[in-house]
């Protein structure tokens, strides 16, 4: 789909939905072109290649992406998905509702870069694949090609994660004594997340696991050893921030 035929209309254009429009591929953007948008959403498309989410590197003003529910990212965890998008398109500071802060930007394009060490022997051969590749080696550092080291700069995203559980349980429950606290509840998933995380964007994620709107969610930190129970009340704080490690639980209560 050629998004620059709108520019002779739309040349000052900030904001642009596309959303559910049965998009199946974009092609490059010339350069100069919707030097201004800012927001684009292509959610609920049929955009299966790659190169579709290359292409979107060629606005330069593009900030906010809402991107999910396309067959390019059915297969991937969330945060394999977030490395894809934050490592192909620059400039990105909200993916899907999610705000990244540095921290998540730098973990994300650094995994990226090992993605793309699967896909050749050379740099000179990635990048033909990887548009942004060299850019972002000249950002982190080269990583090693044919090589399955974890030294260097572009540790894997899978190092940075920790499982933590999401479990939705009543205040009473939290302030019990471990050794009598209730079990999880059938409402408990659990997730690999960064320690970056920021807690506003938890509960986002909350928000869309147990349909329970952000602003009515309280949420504990539960950790055994040792035991404490502590509430995470500043949304814009990480979980580094609270010492969470993995393997803890974090409780939802649900406000009155």
């Amino acid at each position: 789909m050629f998004l620059s035929a709108l520019v002779c209309f739309f040349f000052s254009l900030e904001t642009l939905y596309l959303n559910g429009n049965s998009i199946s591929s974009i092609s490059p953007i010339p350069q100069g072109t919707f030097k201004k948008l800012e927001y684009l959403r292509l959610d609920d498309n049929k955009i299966c290649e790659w190169s579709s989410i290359d292409a979107l590197n060629g606005f330069p003003a593009l900030r906010r992406l809402r991107i999910k529910g396309n067959p390019v990212l059915a297969e991937l965890a969330g945060e394999l998905a977030s490395s894809h998008i934050v490592g192909r398109i620059k400039g990105l500071t909200v993916v899907d509702g999610n705000t990244l802060t540095p921290h998540e930007r730098n973990d994300y394009e650094r995994y990226y870069l090992t993605l793309c060490t699967k896909d050749g022997t050379t740099h000179d051969a990635i990048a033909c694949i990887h548009p942004r590749y060299k850019e972002l080696c000249q950002i982190h550092g080269e990583p090693s090609v044919g090589s399955t080291t974890k030294e260097g700069p572009a540790m894997t995203l899978k190092d940075r994660l920790m499982s933590i559980k999401f479990c939705v349980r009543t205040l009473d429950e939290v302030e019990h004594p471990l050794a009598s606290r209730p079990p999880a509840t059938p409402q408990m998933v659990e997730k690999r997340v960064l320690a970056t995380a920021k807690i506003r964007n938890l509960k986002h994620m909350i928000q869309k696991l147990f349909t329970i709107p952000a602003g009515r969610q309280r949420l504990f930190l539960l950790q055994d050893s040792p035991q404490r129970v502590l509430e995470l009340v500043d949304d814009l704080r990480d979980l580094h921030f609270y010492g969470a490690a993995a393997g803890d639980e974090i409780a939802v209560v649900i406000k009155d």
